[in-house]
């Protein structure tokens, strides 16, 4: 009766190959998501990890290329055109 859930046959089965993914990554998920529950979560380690990480990076907004021309920029705003 259920044989094409099987992939009985001489070509395998999209439904079956689907299903057994499908099951094979929700256990997967479930014994990860068991494996982590029982841990409780560090934010004071968290919190020092990116501390340590932004006290090493530059800023972003001033580096590379944006760096020469926010030097070279000058905002001038008695040259902007007035909004009526």
């Amino acid at each position: 009766m259920l044989n094409f859930l099987r992939g009985e046959g001489e070509s395998p089965n999209l439904i079956a190959g689907t299903l057994k993914a499908a099951v094979g990554l929700a256990a997967l998920g479930y014994l990860t998501l068991h494996s982590l529950a029982d841990k409780p979560f560090d934010y004071g380690g968290l919190s020092r990890l990116a501390a340590n990480v932004a006290r090493k990076l530059p800023d972003p907004a001033t580096t590379g290329s944006v760096l020469q021309s926010a030097k070279s920029t000058r905002l001038d705003p008695c040259v902007a055109p007035r909004r009526s």
